[in-house]
């Protein structure tokens, strides 16, 4: 799906993990998102919900259908592939991530269930590296 490649620093920090939803019911802890688990429905149509916003400090060019991502702060760079690429391209702020999910699959002719691992492994190692800002659930 994607290489992130950057240099080795020992004394780097893993970024914060900015696209949790927060349980105000649980006093604002990270609620743990798994398609998995049918307690867990109503947390995982939240985070479908979520609007995924793209940190401004990263700078992506396109070569052919993949693209190559820059992070100006970390000095990393990324491949993404087809899949990645059109995620990527999607993550403008104004889509949730199912309809970012529903996007890519129209873009790319293919089937929702073989997307949607590559579509949620992009977003959650995008907000784990920090190439997402926080992401606000849609205004419904």
């Amino acid at each position: 799906m994607w290489c992130g490649c950057r240099p080795t620093d020992k004394f780097s920090t893993a970024a914060p993990q900015p696209f949790s939803t927060m349980d105000e019911e649980a006093g604002g802890g990270a609620i743990p998102v798994s398609s998995e688990s049918p307690a867990q429905a109503g947390d995982w149509n939240r985070m479908m919900r979520l609007v995924p916003v793209l940190n401004p400090s990263i700078h992506g060019v396109d070569v052919e259908r993949e693209m190559v991502l820059f992070d100006l702060r970390s000095g990393r760079s990324y491949r993404l592939d087809s899949v990645g690429a059109a995620v990527w391209r999607h993550c403008t702020g104004a889509a949730t991530i199912q309809e970012i999910h529903h996007a890519v699959c129209a873009e790319l002719g293919l089937s929702i269930e073989r997307a949607q691992d590559g579509v949620l492994s992009c977003m959650a190692q995008w907000s784990h590296d920090g190439l997402l800002t926080q992401a606000e659930p849609a205004r419904v």
